[in-house]
């Protein structure tokens, strides 16, 4: 069934809300990790090996981790 105007500008403001709320409107994608909406220009959207969809800051945390844990060291600083 086709919406017509003001049913458009109702859904859209009602999706904006929910984007705000950190709720997914019908059709977003949500992180597999955290449960945030998935907005590519906000949050980012990687890809995993696996097929899951997660956000920026999942994405790079484990390497951040893992280099933090693991440093590289030039042997003549050590």
């Amino acid at each position: 069934m086709a919406l017509n105007y003001q049913e458009f500008k109702q859904v859209v403001k009602s999706d904006r809300e929910k984007l705000k709320n950190n709720v997914a409107p019908a059709g977003v994608a949500v992180c597999a990790d955290c449960s945030i909406p998935l907005r590519e220009t906000v949050t980012g959207n990687r890809r995993m090996g696996d097929g899951r969809h997660v956000c920026s800051d999942c994405y790079y945390k484990p390497w951040g981790d893992h280099i933090d844990n693991f440093p590289i060291l030039t042997p003549w600083l050590v």
